[in-house]
């Protein structure tokens, strides 16, 4: 499976799983198929490993809480 590449020159905190708090979420991209340079990203289509689900949405770390997997 091919990669894009993220730009890494500026700090961006980290996204997590509103579900499980997980870290290994996925977010679709456009990507040109030859070079494999990120394009753009597709905003609301996300997948995360850990709850193997695409029916999620992501948080800045900070903002996730124990709370929210109460409401589940």
């Amino acid at each position: 499976m091919k990669q894009a590449k993220k730009n890494t020159e500026r700090y961006y905190e980290k996204w997590v799983c509103s579900q499980c708090g997980g870290e290994d979420v996925q977010q679709q991209s456009w990507t040109y198929i030859n070079t494999d340079a990120l394009v753009d990203y597709i905003d609301g289509f996300y997948y995360c490993d850990d709850c193997q689900s695409d029916e999620i949405k992501v948080v800045e770390e900070s903002e996730f809480t124990i709370n929210e997997l109460e409401e589940k």
